[in-house]
């Protein structure tokens, strides 16, 4: 059995393997400025996509 050295992926390898650049969605993990709120801007953790907060949660 052949054996593959892990290898980290840059960002945009990345972006691909998730299935476009910036999708549409939510999620509850992300970035935002310390006293963002509702319908502040905020970027999805692992792809760095732009989004806004609704409900708690990044959405793009």
């Amino acid at each position: 059995m052949k054996k593959f050295k892990n290898r980290k992926l840059s960002k945009s390898a990345l972006q691909q393997v998730k299935g476009g650049v910036c999708s549409s969605g939510c999620t509850d993990f992300y970035a935002r400025e310390r006293d963002a709120g509702e319908g502040d801007f905020c970027e999805f953790a692992f792809s760095g996509c732009p989004g806004t907060i609704q409900n708690g949660l990044c959405c793009a």
